[in-house]
């Protein structure tokens, strides 16, 4: 390909060894998480979408040491909890499937920390997004459970390092009860929009890795930067795939670098 080194670089699945501006938040994250408490650790992240709170989550397990596995669920995804269990619970054992298709979420709940207590060698952190779309559905008893998971076998060692909640709307939290916000606790990091030269540093690091020099300009950066902060709030997500698309497009007509006039134009998100 002309235009590419590895593509994958701009796909926003991919988690890049640093995110550039969120630099204050994984600092508090990474102090959340330094030390091996007695109990799992509860922390929320929240702010608009496309602000770098999932590459965040996902990027502390590699800055924590090796011995820590992360378990992700999207409750966009999974919208209700038997399903988002079953989804954690299949990232340790993928063939738990028919063991468990009579089970109540509560019980899977305990299967899935029986299973991962057999584990001596690994500690898990659990990485819960979209947990305000979920409550919105009515069931907040999901934030009670995995903020008491140390209540489940008292007196026992739980290999659960701590549980990441990642929203985007701060009310979710009125929606529950006393008890679940006392368990859920005011460990929250806060993340804002970028602004447009956030925005241009972002594309301009994730064009190094994913371009070959020479196949895109200052310029096209910054037009990028300056259309998404515009008309897509900022979302870094929406950027990305602006400038892979542009790629792409390039690519396709045959040109030796990405012009304005083959910029990639979509819907605002």
């Amino acid at each position: 390909m002309r235009l590419f080194k590895d593509a994958s670089k701009l796909f926003t699945s991919y988690i890049p060894p640093k995110l550039p501006h969120r630099d204050k938040q994984l600092r508090q994250l990474q102090s959340f998480f330094s030390y091996r408490l007695k109990f799992p650790q509860v922390v929320q992240l929240e702010g608009p979408a496309g602000t770098g709170k999932t590459s965040s989550s996902l990027l502390l397990a590699t800055m924590l040491k090796a011995s820590t596995k992360t378990l992700y669920v999207n409750l966009k995804v999974y919208r209700k909890k038997f399903l988002m269990y079953k989804a954690l619970l299949e990232q340790v054992e993928p063939d738990a499937g028919l063991k468990i298709r009579s089970y109540s979420p509560e019980e899977l709940l305990v299967y899935l920390l029986k299973t991962i207590s057999k584990d001596h060698e690994y500690d898990y952190l659990f990485i819960v997004d979209e947990i305000d779309n979920f409550i919105k559905g009515g069931d907040t008893s999901v934030v009670y459970e995995l903020t008491r998971l140390n209540e489940v076998f008292p007196g026992e060692r739980l290999n659960v390092r701590g549980v990441i909640f990642i929203s985007r709307d701060p009310e979710w939290r009125d929606l529950l009860d006393s008890a679940e916000k006392s368990s859920l606790g005011a460990l929250i990091i806060k993340y804002d929009r970028y602004t447009k030269e956030q925005l241009a540093d972002i594309l301009e690091y994730r064009a190094s890795l994913a371009l070959k020099p020479g196949t895109y300009t200052d310029e096209i950066i910054d037009y990028i930067a300056d259309v998404v902060a515009e008309e897509a709030n900022s979302d870094v997500r929406f950027a990305l795939d602006v400038l892979y698309y542009s790629a792409l497009t390039a690519e396709r007509e045959g040109a030796e670098k990405i012009e304005i006039c083959l910029l990639y134009t979509s819907p605002s998100p």
